[in-house]
């Protein structure tokens, strides 16, 4: 008799646990009419991976009807998203700015309200140049001086190209569906901003750029009218884990001690480096007792992914 008891008492339990976590669950809905439930772990240009009780789930963004997160601040970074690519500028300031207030150490409301302020700076400057230039065309000329002709597409293409590598000193390629560092100019702002050949751009202003196209993402790193180019890098590094400790936050697996006898400049791992995965083993679900015994097991060195912050500025 006890044992059904507890028995039930335990199912009972395990139910509400359910109901709780699928309530506080980001629900996506499909166009097909389903309804799924989970925590999107990872949100791309034409895809989402959705995490659930059965695993990860990758969906297309065409096959989505309405995408609802959890927490009310996501909610409203995607409408201040959204009210930006339509140039709503005045209400993505809203969104931005409401999104904050709920949660005020959002880092994609804090990018997205820092980029579009350094944005309108930008282009109301850029305005102001063409209207002195324009100015000066018609004292000196009579009239405005007609428009140079138009590029083609691959003309801007390549433009951009040549533009990246001369004012941010980066050369991009795209291998695996991700943008990969192919060349960095020594003494470039990239450099200067800790990216090496080999990293991958993983991140550009908290916005993931897997399955970007190269155009689209040379296009967010110089059409856009800012001083400094927030990103996330991803690099594969061996090391040995001595002098390094770690802990897991909101974020993931993360370095949370990276002494050595090295100067900090030149330690491998760093202060709040991100750990993607341990030797070829994802992190993203690992309990840290699982990662500690993972990095002490290895035989000297270990091979980390890791995601760093980087801040690049402009050249020009």
């Amino acid at each position: 008799m006890r044992l059904k008891i507890f028995c039930f008492i335990l199912l009972l339990v395990t139910c509400n646990l359910l109901l709780v976590a699928c309530s506080s669950a980001d629900t996506v809905q499909m166009k097909d009419g389903k309804e799924l439930k989970g925590i999107v772990v990872e949100d791309y240009k034409d895809r989402i991976v959705l995490s659930s009780f059965t695993g990860e789930t990758t969906l297309k963004k065409d096959d989505i009807k309405e995408l609802y997160f959890d927490n009310e601040e996501e909610n409203l970074v995607k409408l201040a998203d959204q009210a930006k690519d339509r140039h709503d500028f005045a209400r993505a300031f809203t969104y931005y700015n409401m999104a904050l207030k709920i949660n005020p150490d959002f880092k994609d409301a804090n990018d997205g309200l820092v980029f579009l302020q350094g944005y309108l700076f930008r282009k109301e400057e850029s305005e102001k140049l063409d209207d002195i230039k324009r100015r000066e065309n018609i004292e000196r000329y009579g009239t405005v001086v007609p428009m140079e002709k138009t590029q083609t597409a691959e003309e801007v293409f390549k433009d951009m190209i040549r533009r990246l590598w001369d004012v941010i000193g980066l050369k991009l390629e795209i291998e695996k569906g991700f943008p990969r560092v192919a060349d960095v100019r020594s003494k470039s702002p990239a450099y200067s901003a800790g990216i090496r050949d080999g990293d991958i751009i993983a991140a550009l202003w908290s916005k993931l750029t897997g399955y970007m196209s190269l155009n689209e993402i040379l296009e967010a790193m110089l059409d856009k009218p800012s001083l400094e180019i927030k990103c996330i890098i991803e690099r594969t590094v061996e090391t040995s884990p001595e002098g390094l400790s770690f802990s897991v936050e909101l974020k993931g697996l993360t370095v949370s001690g990276a002494r050595g006898t090295a100067a900090p400049e030149r330690q491998v791992l760093k202060n709040d480096d991100i750990i993607v995965s341990i030797n070829g083993q994802p992190t993203r679900y690992m309990p840290l007792k699982k990662a500690l015994e993972l990095i002490k097991g290895s035989k000297g060195t270990v091979k980390f992914v890791i995601r760093r912050d980087a801040l690049i500025w402009r050249g020009e």
